[in-house]
């Protein structure tokens, strides 16, 4: 691709710039400003002439050190302020850019699905073979537990806030009144960030990590998960076309995403039991509330009436069986959508999406009694599925399948992704604990060898001999000492999460790849891995 001038970018870092300097004079006063803007530009002049005063160095240096601690600290809050604006203009200018290649509908950049399809394509991948690519990939991200990203999330979304803004400022159709609205936003932003503390007055706990962790879902990646579908479907027909495109190439499920925080127990006391359990049912909450909402915007928009269209048989008597369920909902209103059937069907699958979402809090809580009775929520996240996948394959059968692709296939996608549980958890220890359990637990059996006393071929076909006699019970008792009963403690929160949340999503998450989980050797063997899952 052609090297693009980078005048636009020179230009708005130096509207920010200039809206952070009005931002400080009006706020902090007009010494401040001198003051940073003395620094800024000599050591500005200083990288472009490093060698033509070697006393200037020496007198900014000065400068630095006299300044007060009050001063000083807004003089690093605002280089700090300039620059996260300069990187947010930067980010936008390379949004643009690919905006703009995107439009072209020329070869985009390295690394984008078309791209990439393009180089697959010239390699004499076909179709067929490019589907067995497909079906093997998988994708999945990990949330770690000690992030490099400290920001609270306040700060987050200020940012965010002038980032979006900024992007504003490039629509082609802004008049001269628009665009000064527009920069007086902006500089009411840079106020606010300005006076938003950068650091927590106190130190997270793991719930605010969890919590932390939660804030990239809500606020890009539920949004950015169907795009990525979207994209990679476009380049299917650009680059695959003549052999069917995205109709003959089936996408099945490539990402899934894990996390650490609240199941990283290697080194952090903080870490327990309770606190892992909370971080599954905060997940559950999280995703739950994102399908709340896509089915509210669904139950809007597909507003078909029985009178014009006809629902598939098998959508029919699913409708009528929930109805019939839930005759509750519409005591008040019986004839609520009688004639809209997937707004109607969309009215039942809010309401049981409604009672998973209160059963998971209460629990989160600490007040399970709480959960509504009668429960008539989802037994499972395919459940949720069963019920798109009949909205969407009755749209299909009258003739829509245009609106099926729309946001329904995007909920499906994110269904697809997340499940009920939104990542996996990975419950992580040093796999001394886990030694050390298990030679207490042997210890206190009867007719157990000495655990610690074995070889590692030993201890694997003692363990996979224990593991292959059905019914072999777990044995606990009081007597074991705290680091054991907490292990065991953590192995018996697993399970209840398993149960409550999803046992398929759970099971499928169990190790690390297929071979892993069918051959038990390999999952005795992950067991004593220093830092595995």
């Amino acid at each position: 691709m052609p090297t693009p001038s980078d005048q636009p970018l020179r230009d708005r870092v130096k509207l920010l710039g200039q809206l952070l300097g009005d931002t400080l004079r009006d706020q902090e006063g007009r010494a401040v400003l001198e003051a940073v803007e003395t620094l800024r530009q000599g050591f500005i002049e200083l990288r472009r002439q490093p060698e033509a005063a070697p006393d200037d160095r020496e007198q900014l240096m000065r400068l630095i050190a006299a300044l007060n601690p009050d001063m000083l600290n807004h003089v690093v809050r605002a280089f700090s302020a300039y620059f996260t604006l300069a990187n947010i203009a930067e980010e936008n200018f390379q949004h643009q850019l690919r905006r703009q290649q995107v439009q072209s509908g020329k070869p985009l950049w390295r690394g984008s699905f078309d791209e990439t399809l393009r180089t697959l394509r010239a390699a004499g991948v076909s179709a067929g073979q490019l589907q067995t690519l497909l079906d093997q990939l998988c994708f999945m991200p990990v949330f770690t537990a000690h992030p490099t990203e400290a920001k609270r999330r306040v700060l987050l979304g200020a940012q965010r806030r002038v980032f979006v803004t900024n992007g504003q400022l490039d629509a082609p159709a802004l008049n001269a009144y628009q665009r000064a609205e527009m920069v007086e936003a902006l500089r009411s932003q840079i106020q606010i960030l300005w006076k938003t503390d950068e650091v927590r007055s106190f130190k997270p706990q793991v719930r605010d990590e969890i919590k932390n962790g939660l804030y990239y879902f809500r606020e890009s990646i539920f949004q950015a998960l169907p795009m990525l579908y979207r994209n990679l479907e476009r380049a299917l027909n650009a680059v695959y076309g003549d052999e069917g495109g995205k109709k003959a190439i089936r996408i099945p499920r490539l990402l899934r995403f894990g996390s650490w925080i609240g199941g990283d127990r290697d080194g952090n006391p903080f870490v327990t039991p309770e606190t892992t359990a909370l971080a599954v049912r905060l997940h559950a909450q999280e995703v739950l509330r994102e399908y709340l909402r896509r089915v509210e915007e669904l139950n809007r928009h597909l507003t078909y009436s029985s009178s014009l269209v006809t629902p598939s048989p098998v959508f029919s008597a699913s409708l009528d069986a929930d109805a019939r369920q839930m005759s509750a909902l519409f005591a008040a209103a019986p004839r609520q959508y009688a004639q809209e059937p997937y707004r109607r069907k969309l009215f039942l699958m809010y309401h049981r999406l409604q009672h998973n979402y209160d059963q998971t809090r209460a629990r989160a809580d600490g007040h399970p009694e709480a959960a509504p009775v009668p429960f008539w929520g989802y037994a499972s996240e395919q459940a949720f599925l069963d019920d798109l996948y009949l909205i969407r394959d009755s749209l299909v059968a009258h003739g829509d399948r245009a609106v099926a692709d729309g946001e329904l296939t995007d909920l499906i996608r994110l269904a697809e992704t997340f499940g009920f549980h939104l990542a996996a958890l990975d419950v992580r220890q040093e796999s001394a604990r886990h030694t050390a359990a298990v030679t207490e637990i042997f210890a206190m059996a009867p007719n157990l060898p000495d655990y610690a006393a074995l070889s590692e071929e030993e201890r694997l076909a003692v363990l996979g001999d224990l593991l292959a006699r059905p019914g072999t019970p777990l044995l606990y008792c009081d007597s074991f000492g705290p680091a054991t009963r907490e292990t065991l403690e953590v192995f018996q929160v697993m399970a209840r999460m398993r149960e409550e949340i999803s046992p398929r999503a759970f099971d499928s998450y169990v190790g690390h790849g297929a071979d892993a989980r069918r051959d038990q050797s390999a999952r005795l063997r992950q067991l004593r891995d220093l830092d595995d899952p």
